[in-house]
């Protein structure tokens, strides 16, 4: 072949086809390779609440900590000055509080001495003048005796009549000191009860009311110092959870501005969602429930079938990272990804996303950071399916004003969608949360959530607290402390009581060393208000119960050894309804009481006067990693239509893992009949309550050490 030829015929030729074969190559790397995603983790961002110098730093980036360690003390000083001048205020008050008590107590003495002389002299006048009376009418009656007898005799002309006019006119002067005694008498009664009256009239709290606008004073102080204290508390930045030192920003010496970040903590991730990015020439491919398969990026090793849950709605620009040229920023759209199958990957590892153009399988029961929440067949409740996510809910921004924010995460809360409560620190740090019930109050204009444990295990363990939640999920930085109780242990049910106050109990239960102290038998009731919350009356239930074999034999207990309530409602038959976790009955069936008069308990009388007595029984069964189980009533909700929600719970043994599930019967009568509507796969449905506008039952689950979670669920189904 010449020269020529190859030159003029065939090197052309392969020129184009290797120009076809660039342009292909260039096209396929556009449309078919796969996107780029990030593993979703919990990123917090510990700032202070006000402007304050950094004292020490107790971390360095890399550090593991375990949620409520000391990550960051702030100085102070400042507020210790300020809590010692409020402190000398109080005992300065304190004592002008003893120096009007006793001045009070002398004045009130002396008046009392007083009015009760004033009372004592006008009945000494009283009966002085009815006895003189009484004198001079005897005078008299014997003196008109006198004065007929001589009128006679001076008529016969036997008497002197000089004599019986001088006895007239002694008759005439005893009549007149009558008439005045008469009109006197009346006087002197009106005297003795105006006295009275003035001495019944003394305030029988005299003291007090002298004392209050002291004691209004030391009020002003003590929440002067409440206040000083929950300043004090945020000068120690605690780990929110379990997880390790990103970055710290400052160091000590530093001034810290408010919410400007110190620390940046990352929590544990799962590996269960990540953040996809398409490129806009991709954002054609990938709907909501398409398998994928996930794969460490730049890496041949295993990968994971996956699902996607959620697509945002629009192009927008990606994020920084997705972008191929740091300089040049890249629109497309964002989705998230659910794995179902694990996969070892570290929060924020990028991966590469591949689309398979068909429908995922049913996921298997994993364990999810996020979990899905499945239908049952004969659901009347509609499926949370994946959803479409707005702009706002796929970058993920923190709530305003949070001293601690979640600035990486998976979407905001959604209705039907489990999500995790927002916890602030500063309650983090103080106490444990793992919520048991919850109910709605008006008079707070909030959630009342009840929690298992309450403080730490070095301070304010068991402390008499409950908790408050906002229609969004976001807890009250502040615990609603319950004065006049010493204590709650294992709280698991809240109910509404009358006048906006709650019924609250406990377990009942032995703890795990065997023991049933008095904080785990509360049944309680409580006086709600504005300022706070007070015991009004307590009973230790279960005590009240073992002094009644009889009626442990109706409940069907043979004793109160393996008793657990975890359910209480309100019910319009009037009382509460009862729910037994353990133990369950012969068909393996939980429990339900009824207790129709819970004042009445409260009050003094016995469960049996009370009308306590068994209504029923609801057979229940929980997924677990061993298999199906007996269920027991984790909490009881009755409806506006007399209709009732039941959640259940593993009775019995905790397994590693388990799903509850949430049933519902037309009302008490139908417990037979009652109908399973959602799992949710490894979660412990604990609380449940009616949204204020009716329109959702807001449920919260107990999910160990990790974030707690909270859904809304829509009611009545579509």
């Amino acid at each position: 072949m010449s020269l020529r030829v190859l030159r003029t015929r065939i090197a052309p030729w392969g020129l184009w086809c290797a120009t076809m074969a660039s342009v292909a190559w260039l096209w396929g790397d556009v449309h078919d390779e796969a996107a780029v995603g990030f593993v979703l983790a919990a990123e917090y961002e510990l700032a202070t609440p006000e402007p304050a110098r950094v004292a020490a730093v107790a971390v360095a980036p890399g550090q593991r900590v375990r949620a409520g360690d000391v990550l960051v003390s702030l100085d102070a000083r400042a507020i210790d000055a300020e809590l010692a001048i409020v402190a000398a205020e109080r005992a300065r008050l304190e004592a002008e509080l003893g120096a009007v008590r006793a001045e009070s107590k002398v004045r009130v003495g002396d008046t009392t001495r007083e009015f009760d002389e004033s009372v004592a002299a006008a009945d000494v006048a009283l009966r002085t003048a009815r006895a003189e009376r009484k004198v001079a009418a005897a005078e008299y009656a014997a003196l008109s005796e006198q004065v007929a007898t001589l009128g006679g005799l001076v008529q016969q002309r036997m008497a002197d009549r000089r004599e019986l006019d001088a006895l007239r006119v002694e008759h005439v002067a005893l009549e007149k000191q009558l008439q005045t005694a008469d009109a006197l008498i009346p006087q002197l009664v009106s005297q003795a009860a105006a006295a009275r009256a003035r001495r019944a009239a003394l305030p029988a709290d005299a003291t007090e009311a002298a004392l209050r606008p002291v004691q209004a004073e030391l009020a002003v102080i003590e929440r002067q110092e409440q206040l000083l204290a929950v300043r004090r508390e945020a000068m120690t930045l605690r780990a929110a959870v379990d997880g390790d030192v990103a970055a710290v920003h400052l160091q000590a010496g530093e001034v810290a501005d408010t919410g400007l970040p110190i620390v940046t903590l990352v929590g544990e991730a799962t590996a269960a969602e990540v953040q996809v990015c398409q490129r806009e020439a991709q954002a054609s491919r990938g709907r909501a429930g398409e398998a994928v398969r996930v794969r460490p990026r730049g890496s041949d090793g295993a990968e994971a079938a996956g699902r996607v849950v959620r697509v945002a709605p629009r192009i927008a620009e990606l994020p920084p990272r997705c972008w191929r040229d740091p300089k040049l920023p890249e629109w497309g759209r964002e989705l998230v990804v659910r794995l179902d199958e694990p996969l070892p990957l570290l929060p924020g590892q990028a991966v590469a996303v591949r689309f398979l153009g068909e429908d995922a399988a049913p996921a298997a029961s994993t364990t999810l950071s996020q979990r899905e929440v499945t239908r049952e067949p004969g659901s009347d409740v509609a499926s949370a399916a994946p959803t479409t996510l707005s702009p706002g809910e796929m970058t993920g921004e923190p709530s305003p004003g949070a001293a601690s924010r979640v600035v990486s995460t998976s979407p905001n809360p959604s209705l039907e969608a489990p999500s995790p409560l927002v916890v602030p620190p500063a309650l983090a740090a103080r106490t444990r949360f793992e919520p048991s019930a919850l109910t709605w109050s008006a008079r707070r204009d909030r959630f009342v959530i009840a929690s298992d444990d309450t403080g730490l295990a070095d301070r304010d363990e068991h402390a008499p607290w409950l908790f408050t939640m906002d229609r969004r999920g976001r807890l009250d930085a502040e615990p609603l402390v319950v004065s006049g109780i010493d204590g709650f242990s294992d709280l698991e049910a809240i109910a509404p009581a009358p006048e906006d106050g709650l019924y609250v109990l406990a377990s009942q239960s032995r703890s795990r060393k065997g023991k049933r102290p008095a904080a785990r038998q509360v049944f309680a009731r409580i006086a709600v208000t504005a300022g706070g919350a007070t015991l009004e009356a307590s009973v230790s239930l279960a005590e009240q119960l073992e002094r009644d074999p009889a009626l442990l034999a109706a409940l069907g207990l043979a004793d109160t050894a393996e008793l657990d309530l975890e359910g209480m409602t309100a019910t319009a038959g009037g009382g509460l309804l009862l729910g037994l976790k353990q133990p369950l009955d012969a068909e393996q069936r939980a429990p339900i009481w009824h207790l129709p008069h819970p004042d009445a308990l409260l009050a003094g009388a016995t469960p049996s006067a009370a009308g306590l007595r068994r209504l029923g029984a609801v057979a229940l069964r929980v997924e677990t990693n061993g298999g199906p189980v007996p269920g027991g009533i984790s909490e009881l909700l009755e409806l506006p239509d007399g209709s009732l929600l039941i959640a259940a719970t593993a009775s019995g043994a905790d397994p590693q893992r388990q799903d509850g599930g949430l049933w519902h019967a037309a009302g008490i009568d139908d417990l037979a009949h009652a109908r399973l509507l959602r799992r949710f796969p490894g979660l412990k449905p604990e609380g449940l309550a009616l949204r204020p506008d009716g329109q959702a039952i807001v449920l919260v689950f107990d999910t160990g050490a990790a974030a707690p979670e909270w859904m809304e669920l829509q009611w009545p189904a579509p």
